[in-house]
């Protein structure tokens, strides 16, 4: 294996490592935030449920996570409403 290789797969490695770190780290967010987004949610259409979401403790990739499953639901109902 050539040094580029080995430096390459190092890098890779640091970024992977880095990444992890930074996507579980606890959620900083404080009350007043929490409850911004919450009401932000169900001015949005969300139900109590899905506010009630927002107030819960979650690392950046859980929030990553559910937004990309708000995302998905978007374009289901999208795809719906289209199609019918």
């Amino acid at each position: 294996m050539n040094r580029n290789a080995v430096i390459t797969i190092v890098v890779v490695v640091l970024l992977v490592l880095v990444g992890a770190y930074f996507m579980n780290q606890p959620d900083n967010r404080g009350a007043g935030e929490r409850l911004d987004d919450a009401v932000e949610r169900l001015s949005e259409g969300g139900s109590l449920g899905d506010a009630a979401n927002e107030m819960e403790d979650k690392s950046a990739a859980e929030r990553a996570g559910d937004a990309i499953d708000d995302a998905a639901d978007n374009v289901r109902e999208d795809i719906d409403n289209a199609t019918h």
